[in-house]
């Protein structure tokens, strides 16, 4: 009884299966290194936890963000500057908390899963890259559909619109 995980619906799932899970996840986060298929594999095998009384939406939300948490550290360890790991987790939850459908907390959890993967990987292939500039850069990549304005930019991450124009003359 106390080596399994109750899951959505009753489902009882091994501790250990669950723990094997998501020490692979972070540790393809980690790694920096994107092997979709087995992800897909690794995720798949993973059940949403039961926290609450039958609210399935809510119980999706809380283990996203739980996720969201462990990425985050797993990136960081990876190599991932503290502030850019923190900014993408913060930006993740907010994602989650707005979500109402479960669903979308899927396509979420697969965007959030890549984003720390390739961020990583970026990390560690141009590693003479500031951290600034690749706040600037994330930014842009996530608002790349809206009009964004340089005063925008320098405003959301803590800079000055001089600051942002020199790291980028």
């Amino acid at each position: 009884q106390e080596n399994t995980y109750e899951a959505l619906r009753g489902d009882k799932v091994p501790l250990d299966r669950i723990l094997w899970a998501e020490s692979q996840l972070l540790s393809f986060v980690e790694e920096g290194r994107a092997d979709a298929a087995t992800l897909f594999k690794i995720r798949d095998s993973m059940k949403c936890a039961n926290y609450t009384d039958g609210d399935l939406l809510q119980d999706a939300k809380y283990d996203v963000a739980i996720t969201t948490a462990l990425l985050s550290r797993a990136a960081v360890k990876g190599g991932l500057p503290v502030r850019i790991a923190r900014i993408k987790e913060l930006q993740y939850i907010r994602m989650v908390h707005q979500c109402k459908l479960r669903t979308a907390l899927k396509d979420i959890n697969r965007q959030m899963l890549d984003d720390f993967i390739k961020s990583v990987h970026a990390c560690r292939t141009a590693p003479e890259i500031s951290e600034s500039v690749q706040l600037v850069c994330d930014y842009v990549k996530r608002h790349v559909n809206q009009k964004i304005d340089l005063d925008e930019i320098a405003a959301s991450l803590g800079y000055t619109k001089y600051y942002v124009t020199k790291k980028f003359a």
